[in-house]
């Protein structure tokens, strides 16, 4: 198990390896976060789990993609967006349990070529308002008894004010070979159906369909994502008109700031970057919890 003890959830270790041996399991290898991902694989095991947020599972996922040990997914964070899209955000007694009574799937993981080389993501590449509000929150300290629900306040506050300021800028995208070319205020190629603070964008994303989900924002969408946001702040769950398309290859000719999942990279001054699906790269214990 790699358990990530900052995710902002108050479980500890102990608490987890306790599940683990009352449903008849034995944990014979924890990982730190300090420890390193290598650590995984000193030991045989049967599975390997990923308790944390969403930044511990994408990381845990690229070390465990291509091996024959599937993955599953404790969500201790606080969007646990990767966790919602297996079915794996509930109660971490109920997720043990499950365990012994549903076989592995194999699911997709998006590959992200550039200056970087390739670099493996869960959730998602994008540039425009989540980059620059994933910019922002990590500026921001954050005590580690931040509640979740003030964390994800913030992170709501965030993206509206990034929204104040946000200029639109031009992108060039090949999507399977048809150009787009405009202004945007966001550009998302998502994996899953969330990113960030449970922004759900792409909502018939499946980790398992091959293809990628692209949302498009333009300044004419501007408005529509402020009152989005106001609305999440005032504890609603509006909906979201966007440019919605697919493909199963995206290439960046042109764009801005991005991220790859929760990781900030500059915009590529030469080249292009090429975005594929890595088809049934990952093996995965889902959850038995509506989407």
């Amino acid at each position: 198990m790699f358990y990530n003890n900052d995710a902002g959830s108050s479980v500890s270790a102990d608490d987890i390896r306790r599940l683990i041996e009352d449903n008849g399991h034995q944990l014979v290898h924890l990982v730190e976060k300090s420890e390193g991902l290598p650590r995984i694989f000193d030991q045989a095991a049967d599975v390997v789990v990923a308790a944390g947020g969403d930044g511990t599972v994408a990381s845990v996922a690229r070390a465990v993609a291509g091996r024959s040990i599937p993955l599953a997914v404790l969500p201790l964070g606080t969007a646990n967006n990767i966790a919602i899209s297996l079915g794996c955000n509930g109660p971490l007694d109920a997720l043990v349990a499950h365990w012994a009574r549903v076989a592995p799937v194999k699911t997709d993981l998006g590959v992200a070529t550039g200056p970087w080389g390739d670099r493996r993501f869960v959730e998602g590449v994008g540039g425009g308002l989540v980059a620059r509000a994933i910019s922002t929150m990590d500026a921001t300290p954050i005590a580690d008894d931040t509640p979740t629900h003030e964390r994800i306040r913030m992170a709501l506050g965030a993206y509206l004010d990034e929204l104040s300021t946000l200029k639109a800028r031009p992108w060039t995208l090949r999507l399977d070979g048809t150009l787009v070319e405009d202004d945007f205020l966001l550009v998302e190629v998502l994996n899953i159906q969330s990113i960030g603070p449970n922004f759900a964008i792409a909502h018939c994303a499946e980790l398992s369909d091959g293809q990628f989900t692209v949302v498009l924002a333009r300044e004419t969408e501007r408005e529509q994502l402020c009152a989005y946001w106001r609305a999440r702040i005032e504890g609603q769950a509006p909906a979201l008109s966007l440019d919605t398309r697919h493909a199963t290859q995206v290439i960046i000719d042109h764009g801005d700031d991005m991220h790859i999942d929760d990781t900030l990279f500059p915009a590529a001054e030469d080249g292009a970057i090429r975005l594929w699906v890595d088809k049934a790269a990952l093996s995965v214990i889902r959850g038995p919890f509506p989407r």
